[in-house]
């Protein structure tokens, strides 16, 4: 406990005014001192579930990818009809630890979403569209911190098979389906070759956000280093060889993929 007293000393031109007022002591009581969590860690995983169309009416715990390279932070591509409600979660069930509108995430809004809260605190999307939502963690004060950035569905070609192409240009960027059930579909390659996709988030280098179809059909991410490309340093399996004037075709609510 600390006990102190304010003393004030009034000062005028006219004597008569000269004087010190002085408080009682006041007391101020003993306090815990803040001790930071230093068993605090960034979530290895990254899950959402709601009322949106692959969030299965609540009954399906989406995955988001991790960002290669960047620890703590993940992303995914889906699709909100209008109104929609979900919630994110380091964890694939209940019980706890899923955030919602209410539960200190920040909210970057870059794509027009319109995000709210619903009286349960869910977020609520109440724009409908295709969105690549990127949650980031970190860990401030001892806590894990969590600010959900959502953006425009932007989706590219890159390398041999656009014109050498090695960065974000219109010109090899996705078409966005209406529908949750509808493909991105890409533009017609401009040469044969091993194809590379991948999403746009701002400040984010492309290869670290970047996709492939396993064995031609599923939609798998990038989690390792590929120095030259992905048959030399994953395997076949996991690189798609496409011809000049084929399209790649991306359906993210199935989760699969092709080139035709």
């Amino acid at each position: 406990e600390v006990f102190f007293k304010l003393k004030a000393h009034i000062d005028a031109t006219n004597t008569d005014q000269l004087g010190l007022a002085e408080s009682n002591v006041i007391k101020l009581p003993a306090v815990k001192a803040y001790v930071p969590n230093t068993n605090a860690t960034l979530p290895e995983k990254m899950f959402m579930t709601g009322s949106y169309t692959a969030g299965n009416g609540w009954g399906t715990w989406n995955e988001f990818s991790p960002v290669y390279g960047k620890e703590g932070l993940f992303y995914i591509m889906v699709y909100m009809e209008p109104g929609s409600q979900f919630k994110i979660n380091p964890e694939s069930k209940w019980g706890g630890k899923e955030r919602g509108y209410n539960d200190g995430v920040a909210v970057v809004d870059d794509a027009d979403a319109v995000v709210s809260a619903s009286g349960d605190g869910n977020f609520v999307i109440e724009t409908g569209g295709w969105y690549s939502l990127l949650v980031k963690t970190a860990i401030e004060k001892g806590e894990v911190t969590y600010t959900m950035y959502i953006e425009k569905p932007d989706l590219y070609i890159f390398g041999a098979c656009a014109g050498d192409v090695w960065e974000y240009s219109d010109d090899w960027k996705f078409t966005v389906p209406a529908d949750s059930n509808g493909d991105f579909v890409s533009p017609a390659l401009a040469a044969g070759g091993e194809v590379r996709i991948a999403f746009k988030f701002p400040s984010i280098d492309w290869w670290r956000t970047e996709c492939t179809l396993k064995d031609g059909m599923t939609i798998t991410y990038r989690t390792m280093d590929i120095p030259n490309n992905w048959q030399e340093s994953v395997g076949s399996e996991y690189s798609v060889q496409a011809n000049a004037g084929q399209k790649v075709c991306m359906n993210f609510t199935t989760g699969t993929g092709k080139c035709e």
